[in-house]
């Protein structure tokens, strides 16, 4: 053994801690630390006070071999002194050289093995990545050519999907669709539908058709040839959300094509207005009179949802117009009954897109006002209430196409304990089937 294993093994069958052997030296724990690592060894009156402490002999403490013959003169007994002719200062610094000669052998040794251990761990390491490396650029190149297949079969998918597109979109020279005749109340309208194939040859086979179809509604019509390849027809339909028109016929191959001509949309909401109801003024509650006092001007808002689609010549004959309010009233009513009413007035507001005043006068020339206001007169009105009475200011309003419309401007209904409960105005109202 060497002088730091000796120290650990001496320290600990003496039963001391490093830092009670330090405070017996009088040294840091750090110290004893270090020379029982082998990082640093003790100064030669620190090795003759451990041998003291130890009772061991310098040769034994800092194991070096015992030479034949028994110790060596010089060497220190159990007491910690020299002994023997030969100079035992002398003989203490050959025996501190030769340790620590040992001792910077045996470090070497350690820091020999722990850079070996330290290299076989980087080239682990080393290994291990380049083995994580490959598996990766395996799955990243394997990923790739699955995104490249993915992207090909797309651009495949989306040319095939643009050659059908420009095949139908070549198919008509032009087409159209056309409202003449417009029955809101009823529900119905007529189209009238036109298309011009880029050529076209029947060969004494059935006339096309053009086939109409909607949510839960399919309709057809004969397409009426006119001069050259232009077809026509004129077809009554009922007001649905979208409504999609194909030509259809049966080629010189005989076989059936069926070719998109357009699609209508909203024609169930374009012919309708839209009512945003409102009131000025107020209404106070006296409880201990039971009654409610009304003072209340009501009012609204009224727009046309298609109003683009009104705007276009293309699409509605020009002796077509949108609705408009005509006529209507407010009712202020305690359970059914009226108790007061204000006729309304309706001007025109200012239309989309018309910002400056010339703008709104061109608008207003034009026909094109698309927004009203209503206004009633002041209501001004005591009504008494009990637990379950409903109270209420209610619009009705008639348009142009004799469509109804019904709006709440307050709605207060009183609870068991007398307190209204009052239901909140909606923002916008749909019309009244």
């Amino acid at each position: 053994m060497n002088l730091c294993e000796n120290l650990q093994r001496l320290r600990r069958q003496a039963g001391l801690s490093q830092e009670a052997l330090a405070e017996k030296l009088g040294v840091s724990r750090q110290a004893v630390s270090k020379w029982e690592s082998g990082a640093a060894v003790p100064e030669l009156e620190k090795l003759a006070e451990l041998a003291r402490i130890f009772q061991v002999r310098l040769d034994q403490l800092l194991g070096l071999p015992e030479p034949e013959g028994g110790p060596p003169p010089g060497s220190a007994g159990p007491s910690g002194a020299a002994g023997g002719g030969e100079n035992p200062d002398k003989r203490l610094r050959d025996l501190l050289a030769a340790s620590r000669a040992q001792t910077a052998s045996h470090y070497k040794k350690l820091l020999a093995a722990a850079g070996t251990a330290m290299a076989a761990m980087l080239l682990g390491i080393t290994l291990l990545f380049a083995a994580c490396m490959n598996r990766w650029e395996d799955r990243f190149q394997n990923e790739l050519s699955r995104l490249q297949g993915s992207v090909s079969s797309l651009q495949g998918q989306i040319g095939a999907l643009n050659a059908a597109a420009e095949e139908s979109e070549d198919f008509f020279l032009s087409s159209g669709i056309r409202v003449t005749q417009l029955d809101p109340a009823g529900g119905t309208a007529v189209l009238h539908l036109t298309a011009t194939p880029r050529a076209f040859s029947a060969e004494g086979g059935a006339p096309p058709d053009f086939v109409l179809s909607g949510e839960s509604w399919s309709q057809s019509a004969e397409a009426v040839r006119g001069a050259g390849n232009d077809f026509s027809a004129d077809i009554e339909v009922p007001l649905l959300e979208k409504i999609e028109i194909s030509f259809a016929f049966t080629a010189s191959d005989g076989t059936e094509r069926v070719e998109p001509v357009d699609t209508l949309y909203n024609l169930d909401s374009v012919t309708q207005l839209v009512v945003w109801p409102d009131f000025d003024g107020s209404y106070t509650r006296f409880n201990l009179e039971r009654r409610f006092h009304f003072r209340v001007t009501p009012r609204a808002a009224l727009s046309v949802r298609g109003e683009e689609f009104f705007l276009s010549p293309e699409i509605w004959a020009p002796d077509i117009r949108p609705p408009e309010p005509v006529s209507g009233h407010a009712d202020l009513t305690h359970n059914g009954e009226v108790l007061a009413r204000s006729e309304l007035t309706f001007s025109a507001g200012q239309p989309d897109g018309a910002g400056t005043a010339d703008e709104q006068a061109a608008a207003v020339a034009s026909g094109d006002i698309l927004q009203y206001a209503a206004e009633g007169e002041p209501i001004d009105c005591e009504c008494p209430y009990s637990p379950g009475d409903r109270i209420a200011l209610t619009l009705y309003i008639t348009d142009s196409y004799g469509q109804e419309y019904e709006a709440a401007l307050i709605d207060l209904l009183i609870g068991e304990d007398g307190e209204p409960i009052e239901h909140a105005r909606p923002e916008r109202v749909p019309p009244k089937e």
